[in-house]
């Protein structure tokens, strides 16, 4: 499969011009307009960017169209765009509008691609990539001669890998920061207390012994005392060869596309029976600071949220004295849970934390 270039998607750029066109003749109200955007405009480009690279600057003018269809009322007015394009692209019980970014979606879109490759190893694609590269799709291969199919399985790949949880066996494939083999999220997207030194670019199978158990000793010393029993309580199977992922949520509840897209939010919930505080403040230049902190669960259901205005001229300090807001509102019970996760943007209030 050749590269293709901006020219080769002129049939993807017409039928959205067309499909604009058209609606444009048409008196809409704002929730119809939204709804031909993300049911009819946003899908045009939805086939062929799950198999091959489409460039994004195709997928940004579909989005542009998308954005004047939303605000211009007729052909001779720009319109005023009240919000950004991420603000519609949240889902609607964040206040959005469900909108896809097309950037996000096609990554999304080839992690189905790329289950479904995992779960059929007689296919003939399977055993044409595993001969030519290994099956190594987490690792990035650089060079001329790597074909467009194996970059799109790829990038599919990094999609699905933030979902996968894996059964760990002999724990080779495993990689102890990045990869899901406690509980549902990866350690370097997990606030906890590890040894970073020690685990960096390390595989699960570093943390087993010959017998094919867990090696107490390695595990204390990387993890501490606090991740310790929770590792040694995993159970290593032997109902195969080599290590399997699964997906940690049910394919039931949602899509394979759709848990790859839910992973991009920009906010990180905790792991079951954790609970997480976010804290931020702004400086505004006329000294007036707003102090903000949220508690949710892991699910993201809100336990508390408190704000307040204040005079004040240092950011930093300011910054301060939003995380000391949690003191004020947490409560004794919040203690018996498994943990508890502080998580702010200023790398300065965090260190002094």
């Amino acid at each position: 499969m050749k590269r293709m270039t901006v020219a080769d998607f002129s049939k993807v750029m017409k039928i959205a011009f067309e499909k604009i066109n058209l609606w444009g003749r048409k008196h809409l109200s704002f929730a119809g307009r939204a709804l031909l955007i993300k049911t009819s405009l946003l899908s045009v480009p939805m086939y062929v960017m799950t198999h091959t690279f489409v460039p994004n600057a195709i997928l940004m003018a579909i989005e542009r169209m998308g954005r004047r269809f939303l605000w211009q009322k007729d052909a001779n007015s720009r319109g005023m765009h009240y919000v950004g394009w991420k603000d519609p692209c949240q889902p609607t019980d964040l206040g959005g509008l469900g909108f896809h970014c097309l950037t996000c979606w096609k990554g999304a879109l080839r992690a189905r691609v790329v289950w479904d490759l995992l779960q059929n190893e007689d296919s003939l694609i399977y055993k044409l990539l595993m001969a030519k590269y290994g099956m190594n799709l987490w690792d990035v291969m650089q060079g001329s001669n790597i074909s467009i199919t194996w970059k799109v399985i790829q990038d599919g790949a990094k999609a699905l890998r933030l979902f996968l949880r894996w059964n760990i066996v002999n724990g080779n494939q495993i990689d102890v920061l990045y990869d899901v083999w406690i509980l549902n999220r990866n350690i370097a997207k997990w606030p906890t207390f590890v040894n970073i030194e020690e685990v960096e670019n390390m595989k699960v199978c570093n943390l087993l012994t010959n017998s094919l158990q867990w090696n107490e000793e390695m595990v204390k010393k990387c993890f501490g005392e606090v991740m310790d029993d929770r590792i040694l309580a995993i159970n290593i199977s032997t109902m195969s060869l080599e290590d399997k992922p699964e997906l940690i949520h049910s394919r039931l509840s949602m899509t394979v596309a759709a848990m790859a897209y839910k992973s991009h939010k920009l906010w990180c919930p905790p792991p079951p029976g954790w609970i997480k505080f976010n804290f931020d403040a702004a400086l505004l230049p006329s000294n007036q600071v707003g102090l903000g902190m949220i508690a949710q669960y892991h699910d993201g259901k809100l336990i508390v949220a408190t704000g307040r205005n204040i005079e004040h001229w240092d950011s930093l300090l300011s910054e301060m004295l939003a995380a000391m807001a949690i003191r004020e509102v947490i409560q004794d019970w919040m203690y018996e849970l498994d943990g508890i996760i502080i998580e702010g943007d200023c790398i300065n209030a965090i260190q002094w934390l």
